[in-house]
């Protein structure tokens, strides 16, 4: 009787794996970009750990996450069809961040934030030496304050505060936030590629801005 019962519970346990292993796999997706609502332009991020899209199907209380990648556009290529509501987290200015509903699949989908910053940044690498200039400006909206600013140089393409084989870390007093400032790094291993961006944060947020990421070589 006991071989008979325990024969049972088998079959009905691989009856009901095969039942689980039949449910469809999710195949839609939703692609697009973080943007800046003045400039129009596309956020720069840190990936991962940068600016994070958050999902909730309707009902759900549980969102799905990804990261954005460095260049502020995102995709998701494993997500079921229907329809949700999509916001964002990262180095964005809170009362700018609107939760909007979609219908997936969806693409080029625009997300419309405030940053914290705007970095821009130029770059010009003669032999070893590495010659940055970068603005850092503070949004009106922002009410933190500027706590860290680092050029950041390294030979990868996702190139962040966590990823950077050399990193200057720039006083704020010295020099000043919203004004044109110069950095030279010295000694950069031009055997590789050289990546070059700017990061700062504000004392708001754990997130970092970024510049534009630059291919020097």
């Amino acid at each position: 009787m006991k071989k008979l019962l325990f024969t049972l519970m088998a079959f009905l346990f691989l009856f009901s794996s095969c039942e689980i292993d039949n449910y469809d796999e999710p195949t839609a997706s939703i692609s697009g970009g973080i943007y800046d609502v003045k400039t129009q332009e596309l956020i720069p991020a840190q990936s991962p750990n940068g600016a994070r899209v958050q999902l909730y199907q309707d009902g759900s209380k549980q969102p799905s996450n990804f990261w954005c990648k460095p260049d502020g556009t995102f995709e998701n290529t494993r997500i079921f069809p229907g329809k949700y509501k999509v916001t964002v987290q990262g180095p964005f200015v809170t009362s700018t961040i609107a939760e909007q509903e979609v219908n997936i699949p969806m693409s080029n989908l625009k997300i419309m934030v405030e940053p914290y910053l705007r970095i821009t940044a130029t770059a010009k690498l003669t032999g070893s030496t590495l010659d940055i200039d970068y603005v850092v400006v503070q949004s009106d909206k922002s009410t933190g304050k500027v706590s860290t600013i680092e050029v950041l140089c390294g030979n990868t393409i996702g190139l962040s505060v966590t990823t950077s084989k050399k990193r200057v870390q720039i006083s704020t007093t010295s020099q000043p936030v919203g004004e044109r400032h110069h950095c030279t790094i010295n000694d950069v291993n031009t055997n590789e590629v050289v990546f070059v961006r700017v990061a700062a944060k504000t004392s708001e947020s754990p997130y970092y801005n970024y510049s534009t990421l630059l291919k020097l070589k």
